[in-house]
């Protein structure tokens, strides 16, 4: 579901739960979507320091230069792997 409204209730109400992640994972994704990297950046890291990125990552051509300059591609979990850890909480 793409409800941006919904999603910031679950955030909201459901704050400590797996259910949370999810939503901001998606709240995420959306604000990249429309091109706002720093909100994107912002509710990413409400997860978990696993989605701390260095400001200067804000934009996609710097993710990608962060990613490459501090060798840290392997490090950053897939969504796949994310999820798996949610549920086995």
């Amino acid at each position: 579901n793409n409800d941006e409204r919904l999603l910031r209730r679950v955030v909201e109400q459901a704050f400590a739960s797996s259910a949370a992640d999810e939503a901001l994972l998606k709240l995420g994704d959306l604000a990249l979507a429309k091109g706002d990297y720093s909100e994107s950046r912002s509710v990413w890291q409400r997860i978990g320091p696993l989605f701390s990125v260095a400001p200067g990552a804000a934009t996609p051509l710097g993710a990608a230069a962060c990613v490459c300059d501090q060798g840290i591609a392997n490090q950053i979990p897939s969504r796949e792997k994310l999820q798996r850890r949610a549920a086995n909480r």
